[in-house]
């Protein structure tokens, strides 16, 4: 195997510099997702408790008034 000039080797490490600024860039931006997504699904949950408790009382409120919902 022939050594790499100088230059080379240089041009190695600066591609390597820019591949881990955008491993890292990647990663950032996937823990983002990660809590952004995370907080979805807790306010998705509470909605869905909250549409089962409405719907409980629109159920209770039938059987006191004519309208029959």
């Amino acid at each position: 195997m022939t050594p790499l000039h100088p230059s080379e080797l240089a041009q190695c490490a600066d591609v390597l510099d820019r591949t881990q600024d955008v491993g890292a860039s990647v990663l950032e931006t996937l823990a983002a997702q990660r809590e952004s997504l995370t907080r979805s699904g807790a306010a998705a949950r509470e909605a869905s408790k909250k549409m089962d408790r409405n719907l409980k009382v629109v159920k209770g409120m039938n059987s006191w008034t004519r309208l029959g919902c």
